[in-house]
């Protein structure tokens, strides 16, 4: 079932007399409307899932419609990089399955899921329960540089370096007295 009516059951109602109904729908359903199946019955608000009716002649059935919930999935990313969903759609519905892939540009790594997903895993799976926004996170690598200056001079700087991709650093080697630099 995608969602019930309260009472759930078949009751007896004198003619005229007044009925209430409430619908709801189950995970990931909505009501919609009041159908009458057979007979006649004056329903107050079809549109309502709370409402009352009143019959007219003789027996009636009426069932609660239900809808199932759509949703928007919406994926940006933060830093250098693409995200990719698969598959895509403008809309999905409760239950789709999707799988999302983060590729980081070169230079760059693939970091974290962020917003209404926290994961690192990549491709990342997801089971659509509601909207969601989620941005795909990427830093700039970072690489170690070790500068060796050996007895005869100095180099500046002289410290071990961390240094982002595509950065450079200026190093100036400085001979001691009689030595040179090739």
């Amino acid at each position: 079932p995608k969602g019930i009516a309260i009472p759930s059951w078949s009751i007896t109602v004198n003619h005229g007399a007044t009925n209430y109904r409430e619908a709801h729908g189950l995970e990931g359903y909505h009501f919609v409307k009041w159908e009458i199946i057979k007979g006649n019955a004056l329903i107050a608000d079809t549109n309502a899932a709370s409402t009352s009716l009143i019959l007219e002649n003789g027996d009636a059935e009426i069932k609660p419609v239900f809808n199932i919930n759509k949703y928007n999935i919406s994926i940006v990313t933060q830093g250098n990089g693409t995200a990719t969903i698969l598959p895509k759609k403008e809309i999905y519905t409760h239950g789709d399955t999707v799988i999302i892939t983060a590729t980081p540009a070169n230079g760059n790594n693939f970091t974290e899921w962020s917003s209404s997903v926290t994961s690192t895993a990549n491709p990342l799976m997801i089971i659509i329960k509601s909207n969601m926004d989620i941005t795909a996170n990427f830093a700039v690598n970072l690489y170690s540089v070790t500068i060796n200056t050996g007895y005869n001079g100095t180099v500046s700087p002289s410290a071990n370096q961390r240094l982002p991709y595509g950065s450079s650093i200026k190093t100036v080697a400085t001979p001691i007295t009689g030595y040179h630099f090739l």
